[in-house]
């Protein structure tokens, strides 16, 4: 199967347009950084990044069949969320639609797409955990004991904290649920494989370990991390380099 040609919409270019760089992550954490310039934090206030993208009022629709939703009306832009979520997930849900109201303040609304909602949660992770303030708190080598903290310190979920975590170290990480792989970052399927079968493999609520991992016609090594999550067959593993 032939590699999805990343980055190509409308909306990327934008993103590249207004910024001045091509790379899109590089792209977006300078567009989040200019809109968050004088913010305190963390925790990011969302509200006040609100008004900075021109939503005039976040309000509460309990008929949504999504958790959150951009919507243009006479007074304004107003961002919609579910009033039943938790706190990161509300968190989250309202930055990734502050990502909708920028390109809605930019010119004209992007079309619905797969990559639309991939860059809208790229600007959800760059405004709840800014690339530089993240790294400041996380330190060189972040563990998983960092990872806990950061999600108290910036008011995140466990996922979208591993996930800044992998993608700003280049760490692998992954949840298993009953044997399943239900979540995953920047782990291809045949190291996909190695992991989930080496995590399923592990007794105790926590631990660390080394292991080989094959890619790419190589072996490298990592420290496997993992933890369980309230249930006998519910856990996640972080790897970093050994």
């Amino acid at each position: 199967m032939a590699r999805r040609d990343y980055w190509k919409t409308a909306a990327a270019q934008r993103v590249r347009q207004i910024s001045g760089l091509k790379d899109i992550d590089q792209a977006i954490a300078k567009i989040a950084e200019d809109l968050m310039d004088g913010l305190d934090g963390p925790p990011t206030d969302l509200e006040v990044l609100a008004h900075r993208v021109d939503v005039t009022d976040i309000r509460q629709d309990g008929a949504m069949l999504v958790p959150g939703e951009l919507r243009k009306l006479r007074d304004g832009l107003v961002v919609f969320l579910l009033p039943n979520l938790t706190k990161t997930r509300r968190r989250f849900t309202l930055a990734h639609e502050l990502g909708h109201a920028f390109f809605e303040r930019t010119g004209r609304r992007p079309p619905p797409s797969r990559e639309l909602e991939q860059l809208c949660d790229k600007f959800a992770a760059e405004f709840l955990m800014p690339r530089r303030m993240f790294v400041s708190f996380a330190g060189q080598h972040p563990d998983l004991p960092r990872v806990h903290e950061l999600c108290q310190r910036f008011e995140t979920g466990l996922l979208s904290t591993l996930g800044r975590v992998s993608d700003i170290y280049r760490y692998r990480a992954i949840e298993l649920r009953g044997g399943e792989v239900v979540w995953r970052r920047r782990l291809s399927a045949p190291a996909l494989h190695q992991v989930s079968d080496q995590l399923q493999a592990l007794c105790g609520e926590a631990g660390n370990e080394v292991i080989d991992l094959y890619e790419r016609g190589g072996y490298s090594r990592w420290n496997l991390e993992w933890k369980m999550l309230g249930g006998e067959n519910h856990r996640i593993g972080l790897l970093h380099p050994a």
